[in-house]
């Protein structure tokens, strides 16, 4: 009957609309990765948001459909980037301390930064860098200053 193919024909254009959520992604890795507003020490997921656009709710809907939080988000990108500050340095032949690289990585605090580093790579800040640096260090103020420079 018509009632009824009117109904299934609606069914099917809202099966057809594109998801909202799917948008969020290539947001983010423009406005937020790309642009490194993580880099922000008080990034917040309102300002976020609002940076790409999107309706906070929205913004946390799609952390979650993804399996992580906001915070996770964060803590991922700026874990990452400390890791390719580490490469930089190391490739230059600079010096670096892994409390001067987290603040670099958009952490307030080192504390807040080992205890999300930890959790994520399964081993401590200076563990990681130990390994990282074939285990050459010496120590300097206001912690382990890792040496560019490989003993032969």
């Amino acid at each position: 009957t018509l009632p009824q193919l009117e109904e299934a024909s609606e069914h099917e254009e809202e099966d057809s609309l594109p998801n909202p959520l799917s948008y969020i992604g290539p947001l983010l890795e423009m406005h937020c990765e790309a642009a490194q507003l993580y880099l922000q020490q008080d990034l917040t997921l309102r300002q976020l948001s609002a940076a790409i656009g999107i309706n906070r709710t929205y913004l946390g809907q799609y952390f979650a459909s993804q399996g992580t939080t906001y915070y996770n988000y964060i803590h991922d990108l700026r874990i990452r980037h400390f890791e390719r500050l580490c490469r930089e340095a190391v490739a230059a032949g600079r010096d670096f301390t892994a409390q001067q690289l987290s603040l670099e990585s958009g952490y307030h605090n080192y504390s807040t930064f080992a205890t999300a580093f930890k959790q994520r790579m399964g081993q401590s800040v200076n563990a990681w860098l130990q390994e990282f640096r074939g285990g050459v260090k010496n120590t300097y103020d206001s912690g382990i200053v890792y040496s560019c420079y490989t003993i032969l």
